[in-house]
Parts: C-alpha cells; structure tokens; sequence
C-alpha cells in the first residue's frame, strides 16, 4: 500500500486552482454569484424569480411580484453584503432588479 503525500491539497482548493487555470474564473464568480443568491433566498421566494443573470459583476433580477421587487430594492445593499461574504470576496458591485 502506498503512503500518502504530505502534500495534500483541499479539494476546493485544487479546484478553484484548475478553473483559474483554464481562464473561466470570471465564468465561475457569476454563476456563484446565482447559486449562493438562491441558497440566501430560498426556494419559496425563488418561484418568483423569473429569472436570474450576473454581467460585469452585476445581479440581474426578474421578478414576477411586484410586493417583492419592493422588499429587495430597499434590501440591495444587505443583499449584495451578504453575497460578497457567503463568496469570500468583494466580487458583486450592484443589484439591478426588473
């Protein structure tokens, strides 16, 4: 049986190494930036969003219910705060909501 490297790498790690390498790293951000706005929002207020797009570090939003086009437009900049911090980095700029 082989013995292990000591030179283990997290799997994140490894990854976020071979999506930088590829030159996809921008591609990745905005589809995070998607995931971790649905995993904040849940699925109950994600029936709403018709649908969801990030360009040039900006969040596109199209909603279906005009109450909740309200309640985000007041909440953009806690929103965009907790994207940025579930991400690890100050990558969203701007919530745009349609």
């Amino acid at each position: 049986m082989a013995k292990r490297d000591s030179n283990n790498e997290k799997m994140n790690d490894v990854f976020k190494k071979l999506i930088r390498s590829y030159g996809m790293t921008s591609r990745f951000n905005e589809f995070e930036v998607v995931q971790v706005f649905s995993e904040i929002m849940g699925p109950v207020i994600m029936k709403k969003v018709a649908n969801a797009y990030v360009y040039q570090h900006k969040l596109f939003l199209e909603l279906t219910s005009a109450p909740l086009k309200q309640e985000l437009s007041m909440e953009k900049t806690k929103l965009i705060n907790m994207i940025n911090k579930e991400l690890g980095q100050d990558y969203l700029k701007g919530i745009i909501i349609k």
